[in-house]
């Protein structure tokens, strides 16, 4: 099965229940610059700075959808061409949250 790490119980990652979500499905996966992002967005994808983005850079937005089948929950990753080709092509599929 794929994986995608996190470094944090991140709200995102929450069911409304308030336990963890195991397992994600890609829906899509986005060419973002950080510095276009609002601050409202980097606050809510980082919990408010548990994790620190730098202010400019390209990443990719990772879009999954959690089992609710309601619920999504997005993730920043740096941009490397070989991960964004890797994410694009696992489109569709599940992938296993795990903590590192």
């Amino acid at each position: 099965m794929n994986e995608i790490k996190f470094s944090h119980k991140y709200k995102k990652l929450k069911n409304p229940d308030g336990s963890i979500v195991e397992k994600v499905k890609l829906l899509d996966v986005w060419f973002v610059n950080l510095e276009s992002i609002s601050k409202q967005f980097i606050n809510f994808d980082t919990d408010d700075g548990l994790f620190q983005l730098p202010e400019k850079g390209n990443y990719m937005a990772l879009i999954f959808l959690k089992p609710s089948g309601s619920d999504l929950c997005i993730t920043l990753r740096s941009f490397r061409p070989e991960k964004f080709k890797h994410y694009r092509s696992k489109i569709g599929e599940e992938f296993q949250i795990i903590f590192v």
